[in-house]
């Protein structure tokens, strides 16, 4: 399917903080086809709606490193827990 660039954008950015429906709300695009976008390989949509949803978790996981950095004791319970995570 095409997208503009436009509508990626912004699947791009909400995908940081919305679940699938709303998305397809604010997109205005009807659920099955972003459902179907997500399953498709090679699709521009599902892409950018995966950047987005990664993009989101690096910049949380940037924050949490700063506060553990800072002394933050529930900051470093859960850098250490990703940090596991991250090497199984």
């Amino acid at each position: 399917m095409n997208y503009t660039d436009e509508l990626l954008k912004e699947a791009e950015l909400y995908a940081q903080v919305l679940d699938v429906q709303d998305l397809a709300d604010v997109l205005q695009l009807p659920r099955a086809q972003v459902d179907l976008a997500l399953v498709t390989d090679g699709d521009a949509l599902c892409a950018a709606i995966k950047r987005g949803r990664l993009r989101a978790k690096a910049e949380l996981r940037l924050g949490l490193l700063k506060l553990a950095a800072h002394g933050s004791n529930p900051a470093q319970v859960q850098v250490d827990a990703f940090i596991k995570q991250l090497s199984t």
